[in-house]
């Protein structure tokens, strides 16, 4: 007697489920469905990065308006974050390691000085790295394999 059709489906689960679970599962080591590179679980593209440090100095966790965070969209290739006074966009192109920022623009609202002083320190440091590196939830941009800024991922708001 041939076999059924529900009997050829669990037999067709079951060979299924034995595939997906006999192998490790292994985060992704170059890139991800939507384009990003991946380490470990943390991508460059599409992750909320606040500021840890600027050119080696820690800097506040977060301003009277939220914290100094950058998110690299994967869709558009276009920049979106917060610079301590005012928000900030552009473009940026990636390819392996190597990172480009395009000129940003900025709102241009005013605040206290030492907050302005560390947004045109953060803009200056952002349009001069030209490489990147991923550590567990670290982000580092880099200029000439120095590290400039220091970012941690965070959950998307």
């Amino acid at each position: 007697m041939p076999p059924s059709s529900s009997s050829r489906l669990a037999l067709l689960l079951c060979g299924l489920l034995a595939s997906v679970t006999s192998a490790p599962w292994a985060a992704p080591a170059s890139a991800s469905a939507a384009g990003a590179t991946a380490f470990g679980n943390v991508a460059l593209r599409d992750t909320r990065w606040a500021l840890q440090t600027l050119d080696g100095a820690p800097v506040a966790a977060a301003g009277a308006r939220g914290p100094v965070q950058l998110t690299l969209r994967s869709t558009s290739q276009h920049l979106t974050g917060f610079a301590g006074c005012n928000t900030l966009r552009g473009r940026y192109t990636q390819r392996g390691t190597s990172i480009a920022l395009k000129p940003l623009a900025t709102t241009r609202m005013a605040c206290a000085p030492e907050v302005m002083e560390q947004e045109a320190r953060l803009l200056q440091a952002l349009a001069s790295i030209d490489s990147y590196r991923i550590e567990g939830r670290q982000l580092s941009l880099m200029q000439a394999d120095v590290v400039k800024l220091t970012f941690q991922a965070t959950p998307a708001r």
